[in-house]
């Protein structure tokens, strides 16, 4: 039914229905991950393609919590995705890299950051995710300098909106002192590279 419903391009334009779409997909991702894996692939296909054609923020939050989804190595979903670390991490790369891009795109020559601060709160909330679960994935991504960039330009541009500003200032003050941040050794080290 989920899966009908995401493919008709008029529910997908609608916030409201995305969101609520994205809410159900993302609840079933963290109660049933083994019912869920062989279709992630295509689900962060659906995710992506949504994103790219409404701006929606529901599509950041879905990333986010796939990114911590996939932080154990043990989870069903990175069982099933065949995926080692690295090959984890390069993945998650590429579809931060991809997803900065557009959101970069979007907020340059579309919209102002101020004209759209749900989506710079689900960016840098779904930014400090990967710090905390994929560190490997956002140091690796050609779009790390871009997104430090935004991320200071952000601060002023949201003009004091709160919750923009909250999620910018706390990346950014995670990745500036990731030293104090209680990360496992392992991700400490991709920190360090």
């Amino acid at each position: 039914l989920l899966n009908d419903i995401s493919s008709r391009q008029c529910c997908r334009a609608n916030d409201a229905v995305l969101s609520s779409l994205l809410e159900v997909q993302s609840q079933l991702l963290g109660v049933v991950p083994a019912l869920i894996a062989p279709y992630f692939k295509d689900l962060i296909s659906f995710v992506v393609r949504a994103y790219e054609e409404t701006f929606c923020p529901s599509a950041l939050d879905y990333i986010s919590a796939a990114v911590e989804l996939f932080d154990s190595e043990q989870s069903a979903m990175t069982v099933a995705s065949g995926l080692d670390e690295s090959g984890k991490d390069a993945t998650f790369s590429q579809l931060l890299s991809h997803l900065c891009q557009y959101t970069f795109t979007y907020i340059t020559q579309t919209k102002r950051p101020n004209e759209c601060p749900q989506i710079i709160k689900a960016m840098f909330e779904m930014a400090q995710r990967y710090l905390l679960f994929c560190p490997g994935g956002l140091c690796q991504c050609p779009e790390f300098s871009s997104l430090f960039a935004l991320a200071t330009a952000c601060l002023t541009e949201c003009k004091g909106e709160t919750e923009s500003t909250r999620a910018t200032a706390i990346f950014l003050t995670q990745l500036i002192g990731w030293k104090q941040i209680r990360l496992p050794p392992a991700k400490l080290s991709k920190m360090e590279q």
